[in-house]
């Protein structure tokens, strides 16, 4: 499918208030929880439905959204939790699923025809789109969150029942930020007539049979949509910065998504990638274990991760030798008498395991420089030989016939990926002599803004409109 980016359409009434008010319907984002739309969204999977409220309340990122009317159900919503919408710009409308994807932070593409806003809330679910929902899609730039919302209609119980631990990050986050949690019964908006909705509230209404008969007493009032253009959850400048950089700190964005964008992310990666290779190669050798002895020892009682506690051998003689952000991937290396484990944690998707170093692994030839694979022929037994590989491929490159821009960039890599290889020879005090690198300086400049202290990637917000 080709995708093209979605730009606002000014001849269209693109007023989501205007909208809301001239056809009666909410306008709902739903969060993706207890599954992951890959391809579509630029977070990892592993991002929470809190820090998914806390994006949108501090980067104001464009939305997909859906439209919701009085009597509708479960079925017409994209996801039992999410946000309602006060206002923003619509910038393209689809009747059905319209399988937007993120490109940036302020940019979504589809590869379907959008339609005008009034056949999408009309003729919604016409043809039941691409995934046969009936629910519609738009995409919605600069939105203004009126409150959090949590459908308890009876198609979506079972689902919530399953998102226990979502839903009370949801509540907890909302009564740090004080936004508002509405229920969702009906296509109606409801809220508590005294008090705010509690986790508690929440519970009693899943395991109610009888769902209207209690939004309808006594408790309970009916929101107008009147009432919801007029809802501001906006923050002050101030804590809108201090969330983003809380999240940008953390491992939220999937980093292979946007490394199109943000060519960086590969250059990065490859430094760390050939710092790694170099570290392991060295590892195979004599001389590291007399290096290896001279680094600090730590008790295994020291650790604080459960599982590599429970992993590791037993003693009182571990070294921790290396480490290495590979993108989301952080690997960390630990000496136990005489043998070396790699403990790789994702970040992206909170899975972790240790193995045992296998050298051979990293002798074979294949080279990744950033998210793309390189070959290198010659053959290689010490770290030596391997830069005096790379050094040869670099220039292999640059006299092949490849496509200039396809050139540049993997030289670039490659120059990246060297660099990587000799300062961490120097870190292992194995280099035996000093080695000429071109463009030195803009090497070292780039990583100077665009790696953090520990090899991570830092990203910033203005990089991710």
């Amino acid at each position: 499918m080709i995708f093209e980016e979605i730009k606002e359409n000014r001849l269209q009434a693109s007023s989501v208030k205007e909208v809301m008010q001239k056809h009666h319907v909410l306008f709902v984002h739903g969060f993706a929880l207890g599954f992951h739309p890959v391809q579509n969204s630029l977070l990892n999977k592993n991002v929470s439905a809190g820090d998914k409220l806390r994006l949108i309340l501090s980067m104001n990122p464009t939305l997909s959204a859906s439209s919701l009317k009085p009597n509708d159900n479960g079925l017409n919503l994209w996801s039992p939790l999410g946000v309602v919408l006060s206002d923003g710009s619509i910038n393209a409308a689809f009747s059905n699923d319209g399988a937007t994807k993120a490109e940036s932070l302020t940019t979504r593409a589809s590869a379907s025809q959008p339609v005008p806003i009034e056949d999408a809330i009309l003729r919604r679910g016409v043809g039941y789109g691409i995934t046969g929902a009936q629910y519609n899609e738009f995409s919605i730039s600069n939105p203004k969150v009126g409150a959090l919302y949590i459908s308890v209609d009876y198609q979506n119980k079972e689902r919530l029942r399953k998102l226990v631990s979502d839903i009370s990050d949801l509540v907890a986050v909302s009564e740090q930020l004080k936004i508002p949690i509405f229920i969702i019964y009906e296509g109606r908006l409801y809220r508590k007539k005294e008090g705010d909705i509690a986790f508690s509230d929440i519970q009693s209404l899943l395991n109610l049979s009888l769902v209207d008969e209690e939004l309808n007493s006594n408790n309970w009032s009916e929101i107008q949509i009147n009432e919801v253009v007029n809802l501001s959850t906006s923050l002050p400048s101030r804590r809108r910065e201090e969330i983003a950089e809380d999240l940008l700190g953390k491992h939220i964005f999937n980093l292979q998504q946007l490394e199109k964008k943000l060519p960086f992310i590969n250059y990065v990666m490859a430094y760390n990638q050939g710092r790694e290779t170099a570290f392991v190669l060295m590892a195979g050798q004599s001389r590291f274990e007399e290096w290896v002895l001279k680094q600090p020892r730590f008790n295994k009682i020291n650790i604080q991760d459960e599982f590599l506690q429970q992993v590791l051998p037993d003693s009182d003689n571990l070294r921790l030798i290396g480490r290495f952000f590979i993108g989301d991937m952080e690997n960390t290396y630990i000496y136990v008498e005489g043998v070396v484990y790699r403990f790789s944690v994702n970040h992206a998707d909170g899975s972790m395991y240790l193995d045992e170093l296998r050298v051979q692994d990293y002798t074979r030839g294949g080279i990744n420089v950033g998210f793309a694979k390189d070959k290198i022929t010659q053959g290689i037994s010490s770290v030596s030989e391997y830069i005096s590989a790379v050094k040869q491929r670099i220039d292999d490159v640059r006299n092949s016939d490849m496509l200039t821009e396809t050139k540049e960039d993997l030289i670039k890599r490659l120059k990246f990926y060297l660099y990587g290889m000799i300062e961490q020879t120097r870190l292992c005090d194995y280099l035996l002599q000093d080695i000429d690198l071109e463009d030195l300086g803009e090497l070292q400049a780039l990583l100077g803004k665009r790696m953090k202290d520990d090899g991570s990637i830092q990203l910033d917000e203005k990089s991710l409109l």
